[in-house]
């Protein structure tokens, strides 16, 4: 929007945003969007690579105690969340589904 005033000698004022003012704006905008979105894929990445661990690690666990235990099942589940379609955490079982639960993580 421009508003232009009249004054009373003759001269005109004009009110408003210059291109250069709007670009810059939208520039800066999009540049710190940019350094949010940067951050939020690597907090996933660290996030997502901590799981992997605690799971590789829950597994050798289990292998272990089984390997002890001269157990020879050894089971982990993954668990489904039907409202989300996902799966939300797993249960680490030796000796099978009606053995003794080692882990469940959700």
């Amino acid at each position: 929007m421009v508003y232009i005033t009249i004054l009373k000698k003759g001269y005109i004022e004009k009110r408003g945003y210059t291109l250069i003012e709007i670009i810059c704006t939208i520039a800066i905008i999009v540049i710190s969007l940019s350094i949010i979105s940067l951050d939020i894929d690597s907090f996933n990445r660290k996030f997502l690579d901590s799981t992997i661990d605690t799971i590789i690690a829950d597994m050798q666990e289990a292998k272990m105690l089984a390997i002890n235990s001269r157990v020879d099942e050894v089971k982990v589940y993954f668990t489904l969340d039907e409202a989300m379609h996902d799966y939300n955490g797993y249960e680490v079982y030796i000796g099978g589904q009606n053995g003794k639960v080692l882990k469940k993580e959700n």
